[in-house]
């Protein structure tokens, strides 16, 4: 348990590398903030400290080759040895001389870290420096850890569940340090939603709703997806979010412009809690996040188009669970919407299944945890 005579300062820190990890850093920053105002708390992204190879490295080229070559990024996912971590730390430490400076005038007593690049560096600084003392927690924000997230310096990992905890056992990491938790979401997922005035405040009728969610960065055949459904003949209708892809979004205003069916489109939205809520089901790539979130809000998912690597493996984990269907097309995203919605048992199934697996206090049961 946390004790403020002990602990006055925590630093988190994020990595913009795909939404999720930012998200976990942003709902774990909020409930402590709720549950101790009198800690001081900063929360920061490696790379707004970092120079401009490493933004370029783990920001701009990452996507471009999660987007451009997906199956050698799912290559390097599967193939990447634990011990090029080392080789990576000498590229990190030249690049990340701010961040070193940002920490060690920080001075923190815990860094609670939700990517792995950061929280290398700190325990390389932590063993070779007199200065910094603090704790440095880990949390997976995937339902897999692959190998580099494997550090046996960082004192207490976070993870998704049994299965994360047997990877990072294998990775030699001791068991004493790791705690099964879920991965920790906003708390606004967990408030209680009136269905039927949210869709009437949005302009929407009280019918089945379908919700297709891109990511952050807007990835994944979006377009194409959404041109097949509205050309389905059954009575539903579409919130679809862009994401930051200006591009993207434009696609699909022409797309929208052109069809006869009720239609949201967004960009960026800062009440995705709400469309979640008012969809019966959501058409999405798995992302850590959105998994967590919908599993807590308990709404099914179609997965579509996983991106080779810890996306697949979050797809192996919900397919494995029976809480989600797969459709790698958009004709299979329409086949598998008319399964649904045509026989409800199918999501009534579904939606039992995700009970007995979602861990929606995840935040909270983290911050409980918390010592120093």
């Amino acid at each position: 348990i946390i004790n403020s005579d002990t602990m006055k300062r925590v630093l988190i820190v994020s990595l913009r590398a795909g939404a999720g990890h930012i998200k976990a850093a942003e709902a774990i920053e909020m409930g402590l903030r709720k549950q101790h105002p009198e800690i001081k708390i900063e929360n920061i992204d490696f790379l707004d400290y970092a120079d401009f190879l490493s933004q370029r490295f783990y920001g701009e080229w990452y996507l471009d080759l999660v987007r451009a070559v997906p199956a050698l990024y799912g290559w390097l996912y599967k193939n990447i040895k634990p011990s090029s971590t080392d080789y990576r730390l000498i590229f990190d430490r030249i690049n990340a001389r701010e961040f070193k400076e940002k920490v060690f005038d920080f001075n923190p007593d815990l860094i609670i870290c939700t990517h792995f690049v950061p929280a290398n560096l700190l325990t390389y600084w932590r063993d070779k420096y007199h200065g910094l003392h603090a704790q440095i927690y880990l949390i997976v924000t995937d339902f897999e850890a692959h190998s580099l997230w494997a550090d046996a310096k960082v004192d207490r990992y976070f993870v998704a569940n049994e299965q994360v905890k047997k990877q990072l056992l294998r990775y030699k990491i001791a068991q004493s340090k790791i705690k099964v938790t879920g991965i920790p979401i906003d708390e606004k997922f967990l408030k209680k939603f009136d269905k039927k005035e949210i869709r009437k405040r949005l302009g929407l009728e009280d019918k089945f709703t379908v919700a297709i969610f891109s990511g952050g960065f807007g990835i994944g055949p979006v377009a194409e997806t959404l041109k097949k459904i509205l050309k389905m003949s059954e009575d539903f209708q579409v919130i679809i979010v862009a994401g930051k892809n200006a591009e993207l979004y434009h696609t699909l205003t022409e797309i929208v412009r052109d069809g006869k069916r009720k239609v949201l489109l967004y960009r960026f939205v800062t009440n995705i809690e709400e469309l979640m809520a008012i969809s019966d089901v959501i058409v999405s790539k798995p992302g850590g996040l959105t998994v967590a979130e919908s599993l807590a809000m308990n709404i099914p998912l179609i997965i579509s188009s996983p991106i080779p690597g810890q996306e697949e493996a979050n797809a192996r984990f919900l397919i494995k669970n029976r809480v989600a269907l797969r459709a790698d097309s958009a004709k299979k995203v329409v086949d598998t919407l008319r399964k649904m919605m045509k026989n409800r048992k199918v999501l009534e199934k579904l939606k039992k299944q995700i009970k007995k697996i979602a861990k929606p206090k995840a935040t909270a049961d983290i911050i409980k945890s918390l010592k120093c």
